[in-house]
């Protein structure tokens, strides 16, 4: 009989106490024994399940305007903080007083435009090829290339040597360039069978010319390839140890 009694004995969980336990630790498990075991009236049942409803409800719209609430702006307690604004002040303030300036109302440096048909004031064709055809030089010319320009060529050619000088210009009386080549094919001295004829070719007389500072400048520049300028002409030397070139143009030439 006592064994019969024990089998119809009801869990703990299914107890009055249990379920109310359930129902404040864990409340869906407690919903659902209540309404399965204990011998409560349905009013009873549909009080409780509407209080813990209720709570529910409250706890899940709490939950949603915390979660909601904007964040606090890190920037506005730096910018509040007066702190902060006192060190940022003071190392401002702090900055060594001969720091570089730029000043703004300065004038941009103007580059020189260069132009490509800018003659050798002061000069003409026939102070160069009536120079040289007195030397014995054999001149051509005047011919006419495709832009419209004129050019005169006068060589004198030898068994050790080649002397050659070209003449380009917008006219007769506008000269552009006058190029003097020498190249040395015998066993002489480059630096005098190049250096008396480039240096003889760098004393054409032009407006502010200065024939001595020429002809020294080329025989102390005779073995570099450089440039310079004297009375607004440039004066440009190149080539090798047996071939040099020299070209005589204004100053503001581009031609090559």
């Amino acid at each position: 009989m006592s064994q019969i009694n024990n089998q119809h004995k009801p869990k703990w969980y299914q107890t009055e106490g249990g379920i109310i336990a359930l129902l404040i630790l864990f409340f869906p498990v407690g919903l659902y024994l209540m309404w399965q075991y204990p011998e409560w009236s349905k009013k009873t049942k549909w009080i409780i399940t509407s209080v813990l409803a209720v709570f529910c409800i409250v706890a899940l719209v709490n939950n949603n305007d915390t979660s909601q609430q904007p964040k606090t702006n890190d920037s506005n307690n730096v910018i509040n903080n007066p702190n902060i604004n006192n060190t940022q002040q003071k190392t401002i303030s702090e900055q060594p007083s001969n720091a570089v300036t730029i000043n703004e109302s300065a004038e941009p440096v103007q580059e020189v435009k260069k132009e490509e048909h800018v003659t050798i004031p002061g000069i003409s064709a026939v102070d160069i090829y009536g120079n040289l055809k007195d030397l014995g030089f054999e001149c051509t010319g005047p011919d006419v290339d495709d832009e419209k320009l004129v050019w005169w060529e006068c060589k004198e050619e030898a068994t050790d040597h080649n002397y050659m000088v070209s003449i380009l210009g917008k006219s007769s009386t506008e000269i552009l360039t006058i190029e003097a080549s020498a190249v040395n094919y015998g066993t002489g001295d480059s630096n005098k069978v190049l250096g008396d004829f480039l240096s003889y070719m760098a004393t054409v007389k032009y407006d502010n010319s200065e024939p001595e500072k020429t002809r020294n400048w080329v025989k102390e520049n005779l073995n570099q390839n450089t440039d310079t300028v004297i009375g607004g002409v440039r004066l440009t030397i190149t080539g090798n140890e047996r071939s040099k070139t020299l070209i005589v143009a204004h100053e503001n030439s581009d031609l090559d």
